[in-house]
């Protein structure tokens, strides 16, 4: 377990420290998102609650359960401003609101990536054994 988290903080810092040595020039158009904020503000909180697990303050049960409600919670958000969106851009009616639904739609897409991070590392070993499996059917449909 320990290696998932420290692949994702090597991640988070490698891909942020890319972006900020590439020196791209960017038109300043709009608000900046908070992605590496928000990834550390989740991932610390992710590390409080399997400190809580290791001593036994809730069960691993219970901290899935946490972190999946609030993973379907950021969803409905992001999928619901993301409809709003859809509908006042295709009606041709942007008003004021879309500039607030956009930053909000992105700030609770981010989270909902680094959740999905944490989510996807509980079943790390699902997802191998299925491409071993297909791995292996490839090989032997091969021979």
């Amino acid at each position: 377990m320990k290696k998932y988290f420290i692949f994702l903080a090597t991640f988070i810092f490698s891909a942020s420290t890319a972006m900020a040595q590439a020196n791209v020039e960017v038109e300043d158009t709009g608000p900046r998102y908070k992605l590496v904020l928000i990834a550390i503000i989740l991932t610390v909180l992710y590390l409080i609650s399997l400190v809580c697990v290791k001593a036994k303050l809730i069960t691993v049960f219970n901290n899935r359960r946490i972190w999946n409600v609030l993973l379907l919670i950021v969803f409905l958000v992001t999928a619901v401003m993301g409809i709003m969106l859809i509908f006042s851009i295709n009606s041709g009616r942007v008003g004021q609101l879309y500039p607030f639904l956009l930053y909000w739609h992105v700030e609770f897409g981010s989270a909902m990536v680094v959740i999905t991070l944490f989510h996807l590392s509980w079943h790390l070993q699902y997802y191998a054994a299925i491409f071993k499996r297909k791995l292996k059917v490839v090989e032997s449909n091969d021979k």
